[in-house]
């Protein structure tokens, strides 16, 4: 196999995972990086009806993703009441964890199934649309525990979760010190944690804590 035909099969195998990311910002970016590989191909061997269309996607995929920089999504948080987490229940908290709960046991297995009374609920929107879900509750010790930190997967891009912490719960009325404290028992979450600020707590090595500028 000659360098022009490993270049082909690599743009091939670099736009295949490009379809399979649910993310809409990373298949726009990894589909760039693809279709430039495939223009780049078509243009070596001459067949102009491959590059011709690949370097059309290019411009289209440059154009999107442009678009997504310079949008400014709108977040914000909704509180809705423990209560709606009943299973069975029509509500739309009780429909979000069935829908997702397989997919969030897989970075928190164990997240409680029936959510405490204690607990504060609230949604992440972005754009009115709710694709995230944060659950806390204090644990007698003036700190809160985090019980659900959770995005859907199309709109995984830590967008959310950078509005949460740094300026959703500042909107909020928190008791005792401000510190927010999750256990992390896969890898996948304890990353998340670290990229958002969190610490690990000394003998206690899948305890992460964050405290809360209130400033």
């Amino acid at each position: 196999m000659n360098l022009i035909e490993v270049l082909g099969t690599v743009a091939s195998i670099v736009v295949a995972v490009s379809l399979t990311m649910k993310n809409i910002r990373w298949l726009r970016w990894v589909n760039l990086v693809g279709a430039s590989l495939f223009s780049i191909y078509g243009y070596l061997i001459q067949a102009w009806p491959v590059f011709g269309l690949n370097a059309f996607i290019v411009v289209i995929n440059t154009y999107y993703l442009l678009q997504l920089a310079s949008t400014r999504d709108r977040f914000s948080l909704l509180e809705v009441p423990v209560e709606d987490s009943e299973p069975g229940s029509s509500t739309l908290l009780a429909r979000f964890l069935e829908t997702f709960g397989p997919d969030l046991a897989r970075f928190q297995p164990n997240f409680p199934r029936k959510l405490p009374g204690d607990a504060r609920v609230f949604f992440v929107l972005r754009e009115v649309l709710p694709i995230s879900l944060f659950v806390c509750r204090a644990d007698g010790q003036g700190n809160q525990e985090i019980l659900v930190d959770y995005a859907i997967p199309a709109w995984r891009d830590y967008q959310n979760a950078r509005f949460v912490y740094q300026e959703g719960l500042r909107s909020q009325i928190w008791s005792g010190t401000g510190t927010f404290r999750a256990k992390a028992l896969v890898p996948a979450h304890a990353k998340y944690l670290k990229r958002m600020g969190f610490t690990p707590i000394a003998n206690q090595p899948e305890t992460w804590q964050w405290t809360l500028d209130r400033r």
